[in-house]
């Protein structure tokens, strides 16, 4: 599929009061980050990148197929996009993007979102 995947992974997850980044967190032996990148890529996306900051000691090793943009002061999820544009504007086709505690976006979800954006050429 062209299109693109940025996958938003750098927030501190206060609300879950672990020390642990809550992408890293695990539902079924997964990370939570991971069930994200594998529907990114099951729905054929190869150009995932990934905006990790807290806790990115634990969190790169998790997404080490992705291209990895650091957000050094978490701002929110604006600053995130924005710190990664530069890489963005090499990728190819429409951009999909994706929050990293998602584990429950199915492949096929990506994929309707990616070929509804084509059919009517909006422009967001």
């Amino acid at each position: 599929m062209e299109a693109s995947a940025l996958i938003l992974a750098a927030g501190a997850g206060t609300r879950m009061k672990s020390s642990k980044p809550k992408v890293a967190h695990k539902i079924l032996e997964k990370p939570l980050i991971r069930w994200v990148v594998d529907a990114a890529h099951g729905a054929g996306i190869e150009s995932v990148v990934t905006v990790v900051g807290h806790g990115r000691e634990l969190v790169e090793p998790l997404v080490e197929d992705t291209q990895v943009v650091i957000q050094e002061e978490q701002l929110g999820t604006a600053h995130a996009v924005k710190i990664a544009r530069e890489v963005l504007a090499q990728m190819p086709g429409p951009l999909v993007v994706l929050t990293g505690d998602s584990p429950l976006i199915r492949p096929e979800t990506i994929t309707a979102l990616v070929e509804a954006q084509q059919a009517s050429q909006a422009a967001v």
